[in-house]
């Protein structure tokens, strides 16, 4: 069936091509002289500029050409290559020379006229239907009749890929002159290759390369385009048509820190202005002591004003943790009584299970409870948070390894089957609860969640997802989405913050050195896209001069994880410079610039809690105003003891 001319394209041996040559006029890539393989399916198409691959897009003659010679061994383009120009549009300065007469020289492709190729006119569907027929030497054992090919100059190779499968008709209708789209070529191509996995589940979306208009799983373009954008590899399935992939190849270039003199610049960060920053904000928790009692403030602010909570929520302990830290700084008694006023009622809380039916169980208990247990050494509070740690595993799914959004994995609620970046925030509980206890479930839910998020929510640019979903019904994997974020495939700062918190939280039970290489990745891309003036927007597909909000608690917590990660670094490595200088250059932009000593009752402005949904948009928010807090105790006293 295959023409030995170039049997190359469906025997299975294909190229891995790690690097782009790149011509700026014509705005295309193609891959340099790739290397042999023999069993793995190459990658033969690469994204564009914004990480998109436009599978709407029109797709012209010249990157047809260009993707087929690419799928061609290299000893046989070397001996068939294309060398005298015959088409007036095709020169050798432009990008697709070599491709297009190579193809012209083979007999695959032809011009449009004697004259003219048309390179960058948008390939028909009966010119697609040309090509790849040319590839078969057998003949259509079953000729389909369109009403629109009967005296068409494309007929014959129309008959032969539709009886091949390789293209389909419209019912009696072929539309040869249709103009081709990117994902429709791409599907042709991998059915010609017998490149075509079946489910999300035959491939590997944790280490595959992806792409910001190709995330819907749903989407009949999704697998077709993830196969013909990863090279791999793989095994044929029982059925004999389809794939199960194997190992990624696809080489990834390394995030890199593209401003590095940046944060080789240290700045001026006095004992005098974190004091005084600290100080002003222990006088104002203390005037608000009286408003809250044994009660809890709302999660933001309206107007500058936490209201009073309905109830215990994910932020409710970060106002203890508050209490805390001032007690800790300054001994007064009146921080600790508040805290145990509020420790109480966690304790009431734990006790029935049902109050914690979420993933946010360590957010609750760790900056209260834990807390309390380590300043006051008080054992009821050891106990409580044991026993939220103990509900918070029954809500760990051990199959994918991920504490679970919802609580539980329910077919009935589908958006609740997912893990989050806020968990590894969550996680340290389980630390906890695994140093008073030694039960090694407690160590091993911590250590495969936070693999977890390494494997599903991290992507290849060091940017994050918000959620990660995966099938309730199956336990397969289906893709990254958001909730707080601009879009699915956009990055949430806060929600990228928790990961720079989270992960040095995780090494320092562990001191998994595949942490600190994850860690860099994450660090490099949020330093990469941190505005000027060092308080991220809320999401960072905004970049410097946009009018959107900015989230100061991301820079806040961010200082904590900078800070945090630095105790694990050599001394003068070059990642402890440009983390410490970042931390500083954050913490002195809070204290300047988002720090309120005003009437209104928190301690940092310029908070966005949910853009999207519309709350709480440059306010306070009191997980904000713990996270500030933190930041401040952790410079003015180097060996404090971590709650997390």
């Amino acid at each position: 069936m295959i023409r030995r001319l170039i049997a190359i394209l469906l025997s299975g041996a294909m190229f891995l091509s790690s690097f782009c040559l790149v011509n700026a006029n014509a705005n295309k890539t193609i891959p340099e002289v790739p290397s042999v393989f023999t069993t793995e399916h190459i990658a033969y198409i690469t994204g564009r500029e914004g990480n998109q691959i436009e599978p709407y897009a029109l797709i012209t003659r010249a990157e047809v050409a260009a993707i087929l010679s690419r799928l061609l061994r290299e000893e046989f383009r070397n001996v068939n290559h294309g060398s005298v120009q015959r088409f007036a549009d095709v020169r050798e300065d432009q990008w697709f020379f070599e491709p297009v007469m190579l193809m012209v020289n083979l007999g695959i492709i032809n011009g449009r006229t004697e004259t003219e190729f048309s390179p960058d006119a948008p390939v028909t569907r009966a010119e697609l239907a040309a090509i790849a027929a040319r590839f078969a030497e057998e003949e259509a054992k079953e000729k389909v009749q369109f009403v629109d090919m009967e005296n068409h100059w494309a007929k014959p190779y129309v008959e032969k890929v539709v009886d091949f499968g390789w293209m389909d008709g419209y019912g009696r209708v072929f539309y040869p002159d249709n103009r081709l789209i990117r994902a429709e070529v791409i599907t042709t191509i991998n059915r010609m290759l017998k490149r075509e996995p079946e489910t999300v589940a035959d491939i590997l979306p944790q280490d595959m390369l992806r792409f910001k208009d190709n995330s819907d799983t749903k989407a009949w373009y999704y697998l077709a385009i993830q196969e013909a954008a990863n090279s791999h590899t793989h095994v044929m399935k029982e059925d004999g048509v389809h794939e199960t992939w194997g190992k990624v190849l696809s080489v990834v270039p390394p995030v890199t820190l593209q401003n590095a003199a940046r944060y080789q610049q240290a700045t001026e960060l006095t004992d005098q202005m974190v004091r005084k920053a600290m100080d002003d904000a222990v006088e104002k928790l203390r005037r608000n002591i009286p408003k809250w009692e044994t009660k809890f403030p709302t999660a933001y602010s309206n107007n500058s004003q936490y209201g009073v909570s309905g109830g215990i929520n994910w932020t409710s302990g970060m106002l203890t943790g508050c209490y805390w830290l001032a007690y800790e700084y300054t001994k007064d008694s009146a921080f600790r009584e508040a805290a145990l006023q509020h420790t109480n009622q966690f304790q009431t809380f734990a006790q029935n299970a049902n109050n914690l039916n979420d993933h946010d169980t360590g957010f609750i208990y760790t900056p209260s409870c834990v807390a309390g247990y380590k300043i006051m050494k008080n054992d009821a509070l050891r106990k409580t948070a044991i026993s939220a740690a103990e509900t918070l595993l029954t809500h760990y799914d051990w199959e994918n390894n991920f504490i679970i959004r919802s609580g539980y994995r329910n077919v009935s609620n589908y958006n609740g089957y997912r893990t989050l970046v806020d968990s590894m925030m969550n996680i340290p509980l389980f630390f906890f609860a695994y140093q008073e206890t030694a039960e090694q479930q407690f160590y091993q839910a911590a250590m495969e969640h936070y693999r977890t998020t390494m494997q599903y929510l991290i992507r290849n640019d060091g940017s994050s997802y918000h959620h990660y979903q995966f099938d309730p019904a199956t336990g397969a994997p289906v893709g990254g989405v958001t909730h707080q974020g601009n879009s699915n495939e956009s990055c949430w700062s806060r929600g990228h913050s928790w990961l720079l918190y989270g992960f040095p939280i995780a090494y320092s039970y562990t001191k998994d050195k595949e942490i600190i290489d994850v860690y860099k990745k994450v660090a490099y891309f949020y330093l990469n896209n941190l505005p000027s003036d060092n308080i991220p927007y809320w999401d960072f597909d905004f970049n410097e001069g946009s009018s959107e909000p900015r989230d100061a608690s991301a820079a806040a917590i961010t200082v904590c994880g900078f800070l945090e990660m630095c105790k694990w670094l050599p001394e003068g490595s070059a990642d402890k410079i440009y983390f410490k200088n970042a931390a500083d250059a954050q913490m002195r932009a809070l204290i300047t610039n988002c720090a309120d000593t005003s009437v209104g009752n928190g301690l940092i402005g310029k908070v966005s809690h949910a853009v999207p949904q519309k709350n709480g948009i440059l306010e306070y928010a009191v997980y904000g105003d713990y996270f500030y807090m933190e930041a401040l105790m952790r410079y003015l006293n180097p060996d404090w003891q971590r709650y997390w």
